[in-house]
């Protein structure tokens, strides 16, 4: 009695219990793998955010300087970066 039912379990576990294993598996996967890539994406674009306001700020600041030292500087590219 005991062998005939490990291969029934067997069969049973191969064709029922996997497959819905492998399908909730994979739609978790999926879900984890679009979130991940969105807060990615974003945390992209703020690096990037970051990045072009720290150069306007070092460029804000050079202005600063050289108006300092009466030279006068042309602001009119840094106003288009920011938008």
């Amino acid at each position: 009695m005991g062998e005939d039912l490990i291969p029934i379990l067997a069969r049973f576990h191969r064709e029922v219990v996997l497959p819905d294993i492998e399908r909730i598996v994979g739609a978790s996967e999926q879900r984890l793998r679009d979130e991940m890539q969105s807060l990615f994406g974003a945390l992209a674009q703020r690096l990037d955010w970051h990045a072009t306001d720290n150069h306007l700020l070092v460029a804000d600041l050079t202005c600063m300087k050289a108006d300092s030292i009466s030279t006068v500087c042309d602001t009119t590219e840094l106003g288009s970066a920011r938008g």
